[in-house]
């Protein structure tokens, strides 16, 4: 069996970007796109910054990363992990979209302080793998759990 690829990155929006409209387009054209090449992962998106989860085949992870990057609605792209990994973490989502409350906030901060990650990319200093481990740990108990609340209602 073949392993699968993941990029994780963190930038910080444009003035080109406006979270209204755009993050609808995001996901939008991200579902479409990423379903054609059989792509997955997660996108949150918290006062101005962005934290993503491309994951799928090499080839296809690395064609929609670089995709990514050329967009304009966002800038200071830095490049966090691009690893082969067993298993995708987030194998049932072309693209979940995860916007932040105050208190999903603090459960973020409690388990990886989001500004210090925030700021540690904006000086492009190395963020440890297992921070950025921890967070995909959080956002997927924040997709399960809401995907569970939308299920009860």
């Amino acid at each position: 069996m073949s392993k699968e690829y993941q990029i994780i990155y963190i930038s910080e929006k444009t003035g080109d970007f406006k979270p209204e409209k755009d993050l609808d387009k995001i996901v939008s054209s991200s579902f479409r796109n990423n379903n054609a090449r059989d792509v997955t992962g997660v996108l949150m998106y918290n006062s101005g910054f962005f934290f993503q989860v491309i994951e799928g085949k090499k080839d296809d992870v690395i064609y929609t990363y670089n995709k990514i990057i050329l967009d304009t609605r966002h800038q200071n792209v830095n490049l966090l992990t691009d690893r082969e990994i067993e298993n995708r973490s987030f194998e049932n989502w072309p693209l979940a979209l995860v916007k932040l409350n105050d208190m999903d906030l603090d459960v973020i901060d409690h388990v990886i302080a989001w500004n210090d990650l925030i700021n540690d990319s904006r000086r492009k200093e190395p963020i440890s793998q297992e921070k950025v481990d921890r967070l995909i740990e959080a956002l997927r108990y924040k997709i399960d759990m809401d995907t569970i609340s939308s299920k009860a209602a």
